[in-house]
């Protein structure tokens, strides 16, 4: 019996001190910092160009079609009658945030 105590004793000491806690700010941390070294340019753009044929009133499928899928969302808000969304395309070293109402652009920052 005492003998099966200490084992039980001992495993669990063990387990105790073998178990690394997660820290949350240190994993925020590390994605940010993987997300800042990894390169935002869109494979899919074919020329710098492509960003000067967005035109407002375009939908995001036209949007994505020309652009390509490698966007970062900035801001999302779903309310009763609207749907708006804020993303960013970056190519080279040039940012351009475009603002979506219902899926269709309604206006384009450069």
């Amino acid at each position: 019996m005492i003998n099966n105590c200490g084992y039980i004793i001992f495993f669990k000491i063990l387990i105790l001190t073998s178990c690394k806690s997660w820290d949350p700010n240190t994993q925020f941390a590390n994605e940010m910092a993987i997300n800042q070294s990894f390169d935002f340019s869109s494979k899919n753009m074919n020329s710098k160009q492509d960003l000067y044929t967005l035109e407002i009133g375009q939908s995001l499928a036209e949007i994505t079609k020309n652009l390509g899928y490698d966007y970062k969302i900035l801001a999302k808000l779903n309310t009763n009658n609207a749907n708006w969304v804020m993303i960013e395309y970056r190519y080279d070293h040039q940012r351009v945030e475009l603002k979506l109402k219902n899926n269709k652009l309604i206006d384009i920052s450069y």
